[in-house]
């Protein structure tokens, strides 16, 4: 099945990277100054590309068009007929103004799944208001369980951009099933907002507010450092080891395999310095190497983990076993890669800026001379 990807920076570009894995072949649509502003984002493989943008896009097609331009506009069309899925990040409207939005795409295409991937949805008062993730989580309520009167923490992941992947290859599957399925299919347009799709990462609290109506506690909860038998400790020689020990049997377990005199009640306690509980928890882990700390724990059944960098994790045997890293080579580019076990491995590097213009313009119809005429009008690179 061949993907139209309009996409540009990570939601998209993610969403279509995932389907690549699953075997979709994803043709994507770039104008000729090379837009998609991750191509430049630091820092650079081996062969100049930047690392984000080789990442998001291998396996995957570039054809570079002028949208500006009428015949442009024309070349979108003719590959959005012969498309199973159309993939777009713009602000909403700027596909209309170009007549590829999905109204205009149907009447071409009417078995077309159209996704449409932006902050605040396609319609609303806020469809037109800039915004990053930051804000999107922000205005979802997710970013204030980690905003406490005295700490504001950003998180270390794009929780709304990777959200509003997911959910958008969620949504292009469940409709290219309802497609197979049934013979009068009439085309679909699929409109994430990552502002809504964030929600989904708070589902555990969330779901609590809407029974309690009481607020989380940033930091509070018991999934969130609330309580001491699931929380982050750190040991002598600096490591931090995330404790899970949330169930009796595992709190039991941790605290006899630590040689320590503490009730089940304690497990459910919030950390703090008037807290003997903690501070015996806390200080018992601090006297520990992790090596001393792993060898103690690993005798019992907990739940526990050290909290591992980058480089700590893909060389773990868990990680390694698994081989969810996997490299590619083309061409002497040699580039590494992340799947899940039921995804299939891509062939190709990320594609050059209009790499395959010609090999895809051919497909569809436009002879060698007039794909020369395009590219000296600049129409296409």
């Amino acid at each position: 099945m061949i993907v139209l990807d309009f996409t540009r920076l990570l939601p998209g570009p993610l969403a279509t990277y995932i389907l690549a894995h699953l075997g979709f072949e994803i043709i994507k649509v770039e104008d000729t100054k090379g837009s998609d502003i991750t191509r430049y984002t630091p820092p650079f493989t081996e062969w100049g590309e930047s690392s984000v943008f080789s990442f998001l896009n291998a396996g995957k097609k570039s054809i570079a068009v002028d949208l500006k331009t009428d015949e442009g506009v024309e070349i979108a069309r003719k590959l959005a007929q012969k498309s199973d899925v159309i993939v777009e990040g713009f602000r909403p409207g700027v596909m209309k103004k170009l007549g590829l939005d999905f109204d205009n795409i149907k009447k071409i295409n009417p078995k077309i799944v159209y996704c449409s991937i932006s902050g605040y949805g396609q319609d609303g008062q806020y469809s037109q208001k800039s915004g990053h993730d930051i804000n999107y989580i922000a205005l979802s309520g997710i970013l204030k369980l980690f905003v406490s009167e005295n700490l504001a923490v950003v998180p270390g992941v794009q929780i709304a951009d990777i959200s509003g992947a997911i959910f958008a290859v969620i949504g292009i599957l469940s409709k290219l099933l309802e497609r197979e399925r049934d013979k009068n299919f009439s085309g679909y347009h699929i409109d994430i907002s990552m502002t809504e799709t964030s929600l989904f990462f708070g589902v555990e609290s969330l779901s609590k507010f809407l029974v309690s109506k009481s607020e989380p506690e940033p930091f509070g909860e018991v999934l969130t450092g609330g309580v001491i038998c699931y929380n982050l400790y750190k040991t002598k020689d600096g490591k931090w080891v995330s404790i899970g020990a949330l169930e009796p049997k595992f709190w039991e377990n941790l605290t006899k395999a630590l040689g320590l005199d503490l009730l089940p009640s304690d497990a459910m306690s919030k950390p703090s310095e008037k807290n003997e509980a903690y501070i015996k928890l806390r200080e018992k882990i601090l006297s520990l190497t992790s090596e001393e700390l792993d060898s103690i724990l690993s005798k019992y059944d907990i739940p526990y983990e050290f909290v591992r960098s980058y480089s700590e994790a893909i060389s773990h045997n868990v990680i390694r076993e698994r081989k969810l890293f996997y490299s590619i080579e083309e061409n002497g580019k040699k580039l590494e890669l992340l799947k899940l076990p039921f995804m299939k491995e891509v062939k190709n590097i990320s594609p050059t800026l209009g790499q395959h213009t010609t090999e895809i313009l051919n497909k569809i119809g436009y002879s060698d001379q007039k794909i020369h005429e395009l590219r000296q009008k600049g129409v296409i690179l």
